[in-house]
């Protein structure tokens, strides 16, 4: 549409010879919606773009690692039998590697080695491989096929190769409990209540038998049996 004399037009935004430039949006597009020119962030016309790894503006991988998961070059054993243990010759992989041998899985060891002719990949305390034979209480290797029973060697007190002595009571018994009383019997109750010593005596008052008649005087003396003083007492 010619807009004036000298033959100019409307642009798009409606202005006579204008150039389109009163309407575009930031992309430089007419009535645009700076949708054509955005980055990944959603900014007209940024800078940010998605690095290798998916992130937007991201750094991409980072240095000494081989991938976008973290994982670094390392050398990989094969797991052939699922114990953790790997064998062989190392794979140089970034992450776990994947080829055609015949690996339950890979491993960053190669702990295997010394049992590669081992099924079970461990010999038991008797030398068999994969045997069930096991150190006991008392280190005694026991069970499996060494023809030994575990913790025969523990005596009655619980005692690695005792002779029952260290739990018996004073009977000799182990285990019985029973120990010396204060009078020195066995198992015993101890001094009687009321008596105040084991020979059946009672605390009393005693006074000082001076000249043997069976006869006391002065002050008394409280005493379990016969008092021993330096009294110049018969009795």
């Amino acid at each position: 549409i010619i807009c004036d004399c000298d033959g100019n037009v409307l642009d798009e935004c409606g202005v006579c010879d204008g150039g389109n430039s009163s309407c575009s949006d930031e992309c430089g597009i007419p009535n645009g919606d700076n949708s054509t020119c955005l980055d990944c962030a959603g900014v007209p016309n940024g800078g940010a773009v998605v690095d290798e790894c998916g992130e937007c503006g991201g750094g991409g991988i980072p240095e000494g690692e081989c991938d976008c998961n973290g994982n670094t070059l390392e050398n990989y054993y094969c797991d052939e039998d699922g114990d953790n243990l790997g064998c062989g010759e190392p794979t140089s992989s970034c992450g776990q590697p994947r080829t055609d041998r015949d690996c339950v899985g890979w491993v960053l060891n190669n702990d295997d080695e010394g049992y590669c002719d081992c099924y079970a990949n461990f010999y038991d305390c008797n030398g068999d491989c994969g045997g069930l034979a096991a150190l006991d209480s008392c280190l005694v290797c026991s069970g499996g096929d060494s023809g030994h029973e575990a913790g025969s060697d523990i005596d009655e007190c619980s005692v690695c190769f005792g002779d029952d002595t260290s739990c018996a009571g004073c009977d000799g018994v182990p285990n019985s409990g029973l120990v010396l009383d204060e009078c020195g019997e066995c198992g015993g109750s101890g001094i009687p209540e009321g008596e105040c010593d084991c020979n059946g005596n009672t605390l009393e008052n005693y006074y000082c038998d001076e000249d043997g008649d069976g006869l006391g005087c002065g002050e008394p003396t409280l005493s379990c049996g016969p008092p021993r003083t330096d009294r110049d007492c018969v009795g």
